[in-house]
């Protein structure tokens, strides 16, 4: 009953709002018809959806953890990390720290491979994938998994980008070298053999273990329709809410990276008993919400403190 109260609060305060925001661009000179009635416009906003920023909490798992500067070779290969895993986990994501040369905003796919039948080198086909968003500033990005990767004590993994030219592979000009070699082939995702790398001496990476908090998405806002915003990586049967608001203050806070949802409305959803929780958005099929804006994140309480996730932002369309 309290998420669909949150829904409809969502719908009727926080949509308005954001829909405003669409109304001036259109005064301002973006030409727009809007039919009467909620109905849809040949004109009208492309839906997207888009994750922002890194997730919180220390990497459990990490080498060249403070980044450096970028080695700018690029080849059109899909580069493969190892990493040595100490202790048992699971695996919600990882972070690279890469930029897009080429493009304000590029989107791979990101792999995580198990190790192979010959040791010290990955397997074929990888184990989870997932996707990471990078713009044209050099830092970390967080690639999200569509499923968590139980790992081992002692178990090694091979974290992958699949593309080098639009992104560049993690690789710093100097820092610490890794214990596990890293890979290279192409093209990228699966099936033919690996082989060393001459080029990446000093890649940069962090895993994101089952106590970070890794956000994902499962869909766009469409007009008349719904999307999933999830959380993975809390604490099980824990208080856990997903904020909305109409700005993105991208404020550096002392417990997470950075605030990315001013939060006019908040909709409580606990954890289940994997410690992940999911809430369905649903956007009303009206005019005024063409083009309207959003931006969202996910919070948690435990006995640790108070954690938070990456953001994202939402534009509703068609």
């Amino acid at each position: 009953m309290r998420q669909a109260l949150s829904a409809l609060a969502i719908s009727f305060l926080v949509m308005p709002l954001v829909a405003q925001q669409s109304a001036a661009l259109t005064e301002t000179g973006r030409a727009r018809a809007t039919p009467p009635g909620g109905g849809q416009s040949p004109n009208a906003a492309v839906a997207s959806y888009s994750l922002l920023g890194d997730n919180c909490g220390t990497a459990c798992v990490s080498l060249n953890n403070g980044g450096g500067v970028l080695n700018t070779q690029t080849l059109p290969n899909e580069y493969c990390y190892g990493v040595k895993f100490p202790n048992p986990t699971v695996l919600v994501g990882f972070q690279l720290h890469t930029i897009s040369p080429v493009a304000p905003v590029a989107t791979m796919t990101c792999g995580v491979y198990r190790e192979s039948a010959v040791p010290g080198m990955p397997d074929l086909n990888p184990v989870a994938t997932g996707s990471m968003t990078v713009t044209n500033k050099a830092e970390w990005y967080t690639c999200r998994l569509t499923k968590p990767v139980i790992i081992k004590a002692g178990e090694a993994l091979w974290f992958s980008q699949y593309d080098s030219t639009n992104i560049l592979a993690a690789s710093l000009s100097s820092g610490k070298s890794p214990t596990l070699s890293t890979y290279w082939r192409r093209p990228p995702g699966g099936g033919t053999p690996w082989a060393v790398t001459g080029i990446v001496q000093y890649p940069a990476w962090r895993a994101l273990c089952g106590n970070n908090l890794a956000f994902f998405n499962d869909g766009v806002p469409k007009l008349g329709g719904s999307m999933k915003l999830m959380i993975q990586g809390g604490p099980a049967s824990a208080p856990a809410a997903v904020f909305f608001g109409v700005k993105n203050p991208s404020l550096k806070i002392g417990m997470c990276t950075s605030l990315y949802s001013s939060g006019e409305v908040a909709v409580t959803v606990p954890t289940n008993n994997g410690g992940g929780a999911t809430f369905t958005l649903k956007i009303p099929n009206a005019a005024y919400m063409d083009g309207a804006v959003f931006h969202n994140q996910w919070w948690m309480l435990s006995k640790s403190g108070v954690s938070g996730s990456s953001g994202g932002m939402g534009t509703v369309g068609q």
